[in-house]
Order: C-alpha cells, then sequence, then structure tokens
C-alpha cells in the first residue's frame, strides 16, 4: 500500500477542512443575516459547485489556474512553479468543490440565531466581531456538533467527504 497517497489525502482533507472552516464561517453568517439585494447571486456561486458534475467543474479550475491563465502566470511569477497538478492547486479545486457542503449547514444554523439577541448585544455595545464569537456562534445549533463529535455535521462532513473522494480515486 502507498502511504504517500494515503497522507497526502489526510493533509487535503485537514486543510481543505480548516480553510472552509476559516473563511465558511463568516461567509455563512454573512449569508444568514444580509439583506442585501443580490444576495442570491453568491448563493447561488456557493452553490454552482454543487449543480456542476465533478469533471466541468475540474476542467474550469485547470483552465482558471493553468499557466495560460492570469492566475496561474501570476502565481508561477510569485512562487515560481506551475500552480496546475500541484498540491495547492488540488487544495484550491478541492476547497470549491466542498464550499457548498460546508456554508450551506452554517447558513441554516445561523438563520436560526435569535436576531434579537444578536441586536441586544449590538444595543448594549458589543461589537460586531465579538457578538459573532459570544452570541452568534455559540446559538447556532452546528457549532456544538463542531466541538462535540457525536454526528456528521457540517465541518466533520467535508472532511469525510474529501478522505473518502480522495483514497477512493487512489484505489482505480
Amino acid at each position: 500500500m502507498d502511504f504517500d497517497a494515503v497522507w497526502v489525502s489526510v493533509q487535503l482533507a485537514w486543510w481543505t477542512t480548516v480553510i472552509l472552516f476559516v473563511l465558511g464561517l463568516p461567509l455563512a453568517y454573512w449569508l444568514a443575516v444580509t439583506r442585501w439585494r443580490l444576495k442570491f447571486l453568491l448563493e447561488a456561486v456557493v452553490v454552482l459547485p454543487m449543480i456542476l458534475p465533478p469533471t466541468v467543474l475540474g476542467f474550469y479550475i485547470l483552465i482558471a489556474v493553468g499557466p495560460l491563465s492570469p492566475l496561474g502566470r501570476t502565481y508561477e511569477a510569485v512562487v515560481g512553479r506551475s500552480l496546475a497538478f500541484s498540491f495547492q492547486g488540488l487544495l484550491l479545486a478541492s476547497v470549491l468543490y466542498s464550499l457548498p457542503f460546508a456554508v450551506r449547514p452554517f447558513t441554516a444554523a445561523f438563520a436560526g440565531v435569535d436576531r434579537r439577541l444578536v441586536e441586544a448585544s449590538w444595543c448594549l455595545g458589543v461589537s460586531r466581531l465579538r457578538t459573532f464569537f459570544r452570541i452568534a456562534l455559540p446559538l447556532s445549533s452546528s457549532w456544538s456538533a463542531a466541538i462535540f463529535p457525536g454526528s456528521p455535521e457540517p465541518y466533520q462532513f467535508p472532511f469525510m467527504m474529501k478522505c473518502r473522494r480522495s483514497i477512493t480515486a487512489r484505489r482505480q
């Protein structure tokens, strides 16, 4: 058995989960509380990886990070190697593919937080960031499942899914 492949899969799953946690929580909270008129466009972009077939999404990402694209040329000029077919490119594709599986459950959890409690915190002079960490985050039901792993909840699901996809892809 090739343990290097397993190690790369575990690293990919770990870093994907961390990045989804850092990017997904604020994005999900914003989507849950905003009243921006064009919010539906951002929601559509977030859900797009769920709708597109994985091969089409992979092709688009490969075109976007390839050596002929502006992103690929910039990355190669700064780092000195191509983003396509590297771990960083794989990580970028993994994050984009897994984004809806992290953002949608957290958006639903944040939507369940009583808005009056958040507004009361603001009225008492607490900053928005502190309100997020002290009120909204603890009150969202899915957050407790991420801390107390009893069942596959939002951030366990992308990690498990990424591990399953990476390991089964290497077996074929």
